[in-house]
């Protein structure tokens, strides 16, 4: 059987940033982690599951193809009926340089027993909207081979009203089991709290009045590298937490909470202060995930420089693990930690009582709440 026999049929999903920051530039920027770039890690899954409702409608044996340069988190999650394009070469500057050539390259249908080539057919952002609206993908059966070419889109950006089944991705799982149990058996209890404080996150003069003192120097550091600097995402104090924090405590002393955010670990220090053992973050679990990863022969530096893709999955699958989130609004990040399982969520901006109130329904249904993977 010839290769392309088992991909007669693909959905060729583009990145629809074409990559992130400077990740191209990886041999002059050798670690990804001390530039504080944001690769749109949860963008691209959201993007993603257009195409596994696209693949499910029309016919499962289309299968979706993304680019590895693109995806490196795919070494550590199983996306269903999905799959991956390695580069054909391995030299540096072919994987991380030539973003022009690969991209054509991931566009093409090669067919060996013709020894012919052809360009996937493009699916437009118009051909897109009508499908979504009219809940009608037949179109796309004049092909075999179509690739994405409306850029960045997630469900919320089509009609999706017809749509009754659980969200795709609360389908994809960790590729090692052990890993996604270690979240699993730690977080099953735990309150999971999105603190977006980096990047797009407007911040005043006027609110280092509120950070301390001993972390006002390394946070004006820090906001000097945001490649965006304001937007719509609002800067929600220590003390507005703090204040929900308190509550739930009152009613669970017991409570524990996991803390995802987009600004180095030693910023969460007040929530440790304050609460200490009580706050978990990806940090600990980072020691067990790379040791595992490490022994089952997975290029851990690789995943750690090029793309900070060990820290971003334990980060976003930790939150998506606990049954009871509070998240940020417009943020995609928060949203795959609403649906990645079933669970409460709220958003910071709800008010405390709104908050509290959905709390206490949490602690009186959580044993009848299923936590499972759809």
């Amino acid at each position: 059987m010839f290769h392309e026999d088992y991909f007669q049929k693909t959905l060729r999903w583009c990145e629809p940033h074409n990559g992130w920051g400077d990740h191209h530039n990886y041999r002059f920027a050798p670690d990804i982690r001390k530039m504080y770039n944001d690769t749109g890690f949860c963008n691209r899954l959201l993007h993603w599951e257009l195409a596994y409702i696209i693949s499910k409608k029309i016919d499962s044996d289309y299968k979706i193809l993304l680019q590895y340069q693109h995806w490196p988190e795919l070494d550590l999650l199983d996306l269903p009926n999905t799959f991956t394009d390695y580069p054909g070469l391995t030299e540096r500057n072919d994987l991380y340089l030539n973003f022009d050539y690969e991209r054509l390259r991931f566009k093409t249908v090669y067919n060996v027993k013709e020894q012919s080539v052809k360009v996937a057919d493009p699916i437009t952002e118009e051909m897109l909207n009508d499908m979504f609206k009219s809940n009608d993908f037949t179109s796309l059966l004049k092909s075999n081979h179509w690739h994405a070419n409306f850029g960045f889109k997630t469900i919320g950006a089509v009609d999706i009203s017809w749509y009754k089944e659980y969200r795709p991705i609360s389908r994809i799982s960790l590729k090692h089991k052990n890993l996604e149990d270690i979240l699993v058996n730690t977080l099953h209890n735990a309150v999971g709290i999105h603190l977006r404080r980096f990047n797009g996150v407007t911040f005043t003069e006027e609110n280092y009045k509120d950070v301390p003192e001993e972390l006002r120097d390394d946070w004006k550091e820090i906001n000097s590298k945001k490649r965006v600097s304001s937007t719509e995402y609002e800067y929600h104090t220590d003390t507005t937490y703090f204040d929900i924090m308190d509550k739930m405590l009152k009613i669970n002393p017991s409570q524990r909470f996991y803390i995802s955010t987009d600004m180095p670990i030693s910023f969460l220090k007040p929530f440790q202060d304050k609460y200490g053992s009580k706050i978990l973050h990806n940090h600990l679990f980072e020691h067990d995930f790379v040791t595992y990863l490490h022994n089952a022969n997975i290029d851990v530096v690789r995943l750690q420089h090029y793309a900070n893709a060990i820290t971003n999955v334990i980060d976003l699958f930790a939150l998506g693990n606990c049954p009871f989130v509070i998240g940020v609004p417009h943020s995609t990040w928060s949203e795959f930690g609403y649906y990645y399982k079933n669970k409460y969520h709220c958003q910071i901006m709800d008010s405390e009582d709104s908050i509290i109130n959905q709390y206490k329904n949490y602690i009186d249904n959580k044993s009848s709440l299923s936590l499972r993977s759809i």
